[in-house]
């Protein structure tokens, strides 16, 4: 692995590498909703991290939540996580997550490792887990970023998002989401269902939160 501006990086990432060197990543993505959350939930408990990569939004995560449960398929950037963490309050799992357990492919780039995604020509096998499956408790916040599997890791939580509520957050980028053969309505419609609204837009990150909050 490579340090770059205080970031460890895998060796074979250029991809982030040049968003670090130009100023940071999603720096004004993460204060947005960050500071929404914030503002909306006074006493702030613990949080998960779905497609935590190398922890560009979990080492903020673990300064305002008491836990971070956190979840990445790929070993390289684990490490990396590992080494850019320096609290202790988070559990890192070695998961994809989805709506089912299962081994799939997915196609990983080890200089833009950042893409990985779900593909059934993929060159890497990973095992998938729900997060319902875990012991995880006193969620306010899930933040997904599964490169097109967002709506599998939702219903995948189910009995987390009914149980507690949480402020659910999701990256929706239009490239992803043609090529995973995605639509805003079939998103919309999900979280409708479970009778959720959106209540933030920052470029491709959508924060959606459950209609009794948005009500308030």
């Amino acid at each position: 692995m490579k340090l770059i501006k205080g970031w460890w990086l895998p060796d074979t990432d250029t991809h982030f590498e040049h968003y670090i060197k130009d100023g940071g990543y999603q720096t004004v993505h993460r204060n947005t909703i960050l500071n929404h959350i914030v503002m909306n939930k006074h006493t702030l408990k613990n949080c998960i991290d779905v497609g935590s990569h190398v922890g560009f939004w979990s080492k903020d995560f673990t300064k305002i939540f008491k836990h971070v449960y956190a979840f990445d398929p790929i070993s390289d950037v684990r490490e990396c996580y590992e080494k850019n963490i320096t609290k202790d309050n988070y559990t890192l799992y070695p998961y994809g997550v989805g709506s089912e357990e299962k081994t799939i492919k997915v196609s990983y780039y080890p200089e833009e490792t950042g893409n990985t995604h779900a593909s059934e020509q993929g060159n890497l096998e990973i095992q998938v887990k729900r997060l319902d499956s875990f012991d995880i408790n006193n969620i306010d916040y899930i933040k997904i970023d599964a490169e097109g599997y967002e709506i599998e890791v939702v219903k995948g939580a189910q009995k987390i998002i009914e149980r507690d509520k949480p402020f659910i957050h999701i990256e929706a980028k239009k490239k992803v989401m043609v090529k995973q053969n995605i639509t805003m309505n079939a998103i919309d419609e999900l979280f409708k269902g479970i009778n959720y609204k959106q209540v933030l837009s920052v470029k491709s990150e959508l924060l959606y939160a459950p209609n009794e909050i948005v009500q308030l």
